[in-house]
């Protein structure tokens, strides 16, 4: 998954709109997993407009945001260690 924009764009072809690039995620004891997008928006929840994603797209959404927080932790570490804060 690639971001273009606050387009996300899927091996699969799929385009979602993820306003600001904000994704997030939590656990309902009621519905399981729900990704969230922006302030107030879901990825992927049963909803009448909206198909799920596919376990392969949910993956990729996972890989980013690994990746992001990795490097998220990197540059704080670095900043750490040129600051001598910690």
């Amino acid at each position: 998954m690639i971001f273009i924009k606050e387009v996300a764009h899927f091996n699969s072809g799929k385009k979602l709109n993820i306003n600001k690039t904000i994704i997030g995620l939590f656990k309902s004891r009621e519905f399981g997993w729900v990704i969230t997008e922006g302030y107030d928006g879901y990825i992927d929840f049963d909803t009448d407009y909206q198909e799920r994603l596919t376990a392969g797209e949910r993956l990729e959404i996972i890989d980013y945001m690994l990746n992001l927080y990795s490097q998220y932790k990197k540059d704080l570490l670095e900043e750490i260690s040129e600051k001598g804060d910690s």
